[in-house]
């Protein structure tokens, strides 16, 4: 799950496939920011090193549309992905403006649940993750760590 954008992404799409390591390009389906966002951090280590990953993949977007001339904020991004057993997330903008994410424990699911909106009129058990934030979600925990994307290609 990914909500937000890269600005300017249609400027330097194809520069930002480039990125995309030989092993994951044949996974490219669509063109949107989002796919190339994933593809670019299984490339730096998704599997083994979540957060320094994204951090590098967000960078490196980050970085490009800055280079390629974007006036507006260089990228506004929340994103949850799982690997079975840990659900990680992020939210990060590049002005002040990062798009919301909330989570909470759910008794009766027995399980996090992680949303952009809380979707309870009542919101009092649900927690707003701080912007620049990576979340580490486990059966009986979570872990709230700085994020702070870079421009380094090396993750894992």
């Amino acid at each position: 799950m990914h909500n937000g954008q890269v600005g300017g992404f249609d400027r330097f799409r194809k520069s930002a496939d480039m990125l995309i390591d030989d092993a994951h390009y044949p996974d490219r389906r669509g063109a949107t920011d989002s796919e190339a966002l994933f593809l670019i951090a299984c490339g730096l280590g998704l599997d083994k090193n979540p957060r320094r990953a994204l951090e590098a993949a967000v960078g490196q977007l980050q970085s490009m549309a800055a280079r390629n001339g974007f006036q507006g904020p260089l990228i506004r991004c929340t994103a949850a992905l799982s690997d079975g057993e840990t659900l990680y997330a992020i939210r990060y903008a590049s002005d002040h403006l990062a798009p919301s994410l909330y989570y909470q424990w759910h008794e009766t699911r027995r399980g996090w649940a992680v949303v952009s909106e809380p979707y309870e009129e009542d919101t009092q058990e649900w927690h707003a993750v701080p912007a620049g934030s990576f979340c580490r979600f486990t059966e009986d925990a979570v872990e709230i760590s700085d994020f702070a994307p870079t421009g380094s290609a090396q993750a894992a």
